[in-house]
């Protein structure tokens, strides 16, 4: 081991193991925690693992920490490993804005997880489409499987769901709009009671 100690009980070490040549810089202060380690170097600085590893442990406990991985093709992942948990939780929180920019144009989200906004905040799209892919679903009910949601059922086809009920339906292939419940109102905007009815009961009996 060498040992560099500028005054007594304040030092640093760098230790070698005999058997495995495992190498272990290390700082000490007398009575403090303020030993810090700084590189400061004139160029770059480069971690260049065999196994493409890079773990971060917090004094000492190496059964909870967090990891960088190199793979082949420069495949990145940064994994946090909670022991007794799951609640390694990794936070980004930047002083200024988050920009995700992948080559691909994608952020992927995998197809068994979700995305949660929590707080109340709201979401801005600028300059900016949504899109959602043929036969599935925007709810309203805060979860993924409820009973109100708008669908494009088939092509051209635009369903309104209500409490599991197909509500309305905007059919431009075959030129129509259906109503289910049996009926419809038009109401005046100043007085609810003056309104417009048209009802539908059994047999097709039809009352305006």
């Amino acid at each position: 081991a060498l040992r560099i100690e500028p005054t007594s009980g304040d030092y640093f070490t760098i230790h070698v193991a005999d058997s495995s040549a495992i190498t272990t810089l290390s700082t000490v202060s007398d009575g403090a925690t303020d030993s810090d380690l700084i590189l400061d170097i004139d160029g770059d600085i480069t971690l260049d693992s065999t196994t493409g590893i890079t773990r971060f442990y917090l004094a000492g406990d190496t059964d909870d920490y967090a990891s960088l991985t190199v793979a082949a093709n420069g495949v990145t992942t940064l994994a946090t490993f909670d022991n007794g948990g799951t609640v390694g939780h990794l936070t980004l929180q930047p002083d200024g804005d988050l920009i995700l920019d992948p080559a691909s144009q994608k952020v992927i989200i995998n197809a068994t997880d979700a995305l949660y906004f929590d707080g109340g905040s709201t979401i801005d799209f600028n300059s900016a489409h949504i899109t959602i892919d043929a036969t599935k679903k925007l709810f309203f009910d805060g979860v993924g499987l409820g009973h109100t949601y708008i669908s494009e059922s088939s092509a051209d086809v635009l369903d309104f769901y209500v409490g599991a009920v197909n509500m309305l339906k905007l059919d431009e292939a075959n030129d129509k709009i259906q109503f289910t419940g049996g009926a419809i109102e038009l109401l005046d905007t100043t007085d609810a009671a003056d309104l417009f009815s048209i009802t539908v009961a059994a047999s097709g009996a039809t009352t305006l």
